[in-house]
């Protein structure tokens, strides 16, 4: 998990070196316009040895900066998921199919640098809702469950916009995500993703 956090720092760390000359129009008044896809982990129920637990995700988003520093907006973020843990003492298997909508507002904190890089953290919130698609398999057979729980979410990330052009951005974003749909699935993510940003 950790070891993604170091390649997404020198990642930014060279384009704030090397990045041209841009001065990007994200500045009051702007609109944003973000789609980003990446990958997803599941940290929440606890992972055994043997789960395999990974992902992706994709997130459009739509901001409007009320100045240099503050933008608030809406976003839409579907993630899928696949689980799978062996029991080898039983020869048995349990195979899950997490797929997650959330919809809901967020609120961006831009950092305004004199780079083509401009670093941001984020915090959102809202409607969530999850499939879950169960398959389990035993020495007898196999049996298989389907069933959606809605609830909320709350979100947590980092990240920044190298602007190749004065309206055009390279986007990469870490986050973090707490899913509450009932009582006994609350559902923790990490995600790392990378994609465009227009603003005009």
């Amino acid at each position: 998990m950790n070891k993604h956090v170091p390649a997404l720092a020198f990642v930014f760390a060279a384009l704030s070196t090397f990045g041209c000359a841009v001065e990007p129009a994200l500045r009051k008044g702007a609109f944003e316009l973000e789609a980003t896809g990446g990958w997803n982990e599941l940290e929440k129920p606890s992972a055994a040895a043997d789960l395999s637990d990974n992902g992706v995700v994709g997130t459009l988003a739509a901001g409007y900066a009320v100045n240099d520093w503050l933008e608030p907006g809406l976003l839409v973020s579907v993630s899928t998921v696949s689980v799978e843990q062996n029991f080898d003492a039983v020869a048995a298997s349990i195979n899950a199919d997490l797929t997650t909508v959330l919809v809901g507002p967020f609120v961006r904190f831009n950092l305004p640098t004199s780079s083509p890089v401009v670093p941001f953290a984020e915090l959102a919130g809202g409607f969530a809702s999850v499939n879950f698609d169960t398959t389990m398999t035993v020495p007898g057979g196999r049996a298989s469950d389907s069933e959606s729980e809605n609830g909320w979410f709350y979100q947590a990330g980092i990240g920044a916009r190298w602007f190749v052009l004065e309206q055009l951005a390279i986007t990469g974003v870490a986050r973090y995500q707490w899913i509450d749909v009932s009582d006994t699935n609350k559902i923790e993510q990490l995600q790392f993703a990378v994609g465009i940003s227009l603003v005009f």
